[in-house]
């Protein structure tokens, strides 16, 4: 009888205060309604709220759920969680779903000034049309959680806009993220966040992630430091469709990530894409326009870059250190320069191949302890022969007829190679070296269809 009171009381009034509770059946939440200390949601428990109601925290009050809550606002009469007095970041914990696997439903509710907005742990939540503001992170994912999160608008964390920890999966859709001190989406290891259709901005990482991933896809990304960064992928890891811009490396590659780069539009970046330490992702039908650098690769990467747009970029790709690309059927239209060699010497590869072999082999150590490779012993191969593989390619009108006129070996204004440079020195390495050059033969007469996004 007492509960039942406390029950009528909640859903007839329009404020309430309560002390530290377990709520252990069903309960309505309407009005105002302030906490003091810590409410748990027991396992077996209903706790809904009803639209336009307002909970309030106070600085050591929480709400933990281990059973449902049912949130669901309207657009005029949304739901809002709060703290008891001003709106600073992080002055409360923010709301946490802990075993609650009967499926908690979040809509239209805006959540201000917590800790985490959402800590979701071994539980199934729903949230959607809602707006999270000034904290420290958006929401955070642990193990086994199951979160949809779509239509949301993440704004002001000093942290994390959406972070989600090793076995944990869902779907990010449809949302909006900006100004946040650290990743928008980051997605660990072992997760499964299909990661589609946000909108990010002023973040400094737009979208990062580790390890063979659900798909990123048709993302637009602008004003971030980097705009998605990935290590330890492999090429079924699929980036597609996004259009990123006005950052300093629009996709980065890390530590042997190879996924597959297809479709997308880089625009205005510093990096466009930036392959490094043996990272040799596909790059497929991708437009570059007004990058300094379209694609890079530095240290042992071997990116295969075909029937892509590189439009108007100060260097359409740069290689340096044994990154043996291959270009095949892309257009090169205006750019100031279309490939620029750095320290690329197929000779030095011969005379002191001990450390690309060392670098081959300690990338397939460290791919077999992630459990996806077999122990090799790498022998010394390299299969440049101390060539750069362009074939193929439309070079834009001056560049071709340059190329017509001059024949196929010869020094092209707009590659910068051993043509340029013949002889390198190294440091430590005692002797010349010759530099290698780019093989531009076949080149095409018209620009090539069927390219770009």
């Amino acid at each position: 009888m007492l509960r039942l009171f406390i029950m009528l009381l909640l859903t007839m009034f329009s404020s309430e205060a309560f002390a530290a509770r377990s709520i252990e059946t069903n309960e309505t939440w309407s009005g105002t309604v302030v906490l003091t200390e810590a409410v748990n949601v027991a396992e077996k428990a209903v706790l809904t709220i009803n639209p336009g109601t307002e909970v309030r925290f106070g600085s050591s009050a929480s709400l933990a759920v281990q059973g449902r809550m049912l949130a669901k606002g309207t657009e005029k009469q949304p739901i809002r969680f709060l703290p008891e007095s001003g709106t600073a970041a992080g002055s409360w914990q923010g709301l946490s779903f802990f075993g609650a696997r009967g499926g908690s439903e979040l809509e239209h509710v805006s959540i201000e000034g917590a800790v985490h907005a959402l800590e979701v742990n071994s539980s199934k939540v729903s949230i959607t049309a809602s707006t999270l503001q000034s904290g420290v992170k958006g929401i955070y994912m642990g193990a086994e959680a199951l979160v949809k999160i779509d239509d949301v608008t993440v704004s002001k964390m000093s942290e994390a806009g959406i972070e989600a920890s090793t076995h944990s999966q869902g779907i990010i859709s449809n949302c909006r993220i900006e100004e946040v001190g650290g990743p928008a989406i980051l997605a660990g290891k072992q997760t499964g966040f299909v990661i589609r259709n946000n909108q990010i901005s002023k973040a400094k990482v737009g979208i990062l992630t580790s390890g063979d991933s659900p798909p990123i896809e048709d993302n637009v990304i602008k004003g971030c430091e980097i705009g998605i960064a990935i290590t330890q992928a492999s090429p079924k890891v699929g980036i597609r469709g996004n259009r990123i811009s006005g950052a300093k490396k629009g996709i980065s590659c890390q530590q042997f990530a190879s996924p597959t780069i297809e479709r997308n539009t880089i625009e205005d970046c510093d990096e466009g894409i930036d392959c490094f330490q043996g990272s040799s992702p596909i790059v497929v039908q991708n437009r570059f326009a007004g990058n300094r650098r379209a694609i890079s690769g530095i240290q042992m990467c071997n990116p295969e870059v075909t029937r892509n747009d590189f439009i108007d970029n100060d260097t359409a790709a740069y290689l340096h250190l044994s990154s043996y690309a291959i270009f095949r059927e892309n257009n090169f239209e205006r750019n100031a320069m279309h490939i620029a060699l750095d320290n690329m010497s197929y000779d030095w590869e011969l005379r002191a191949n001990k450390k690309p072999t060392r670098n081959r082999q300690m990338q397939n150590d460290f791919l077999v302890k992630q459990g996806r490779a077999m122990p090799q012993a790498m022998r010394v191969e390299v299969n440049s022969e101390g060539f750069v593989n362009a074939r193929g390619n439309y070079w834009g009108e001056k560049t071709t007829q340059e190329m017509a006129s001059k024949g196929t070996d010869a020094q092209i204004t707009t590659i910068m190679d051993g043509y340029d440079v013949p002889i390198l020195t190294y440091d430590g390495w005692p002797g010349e070296y010759k530099k290698d050059r780019v093989n531009y033969a076949d080149w095409q007469a018209v620009r090539i269809s069927g390219t770009g996004p």
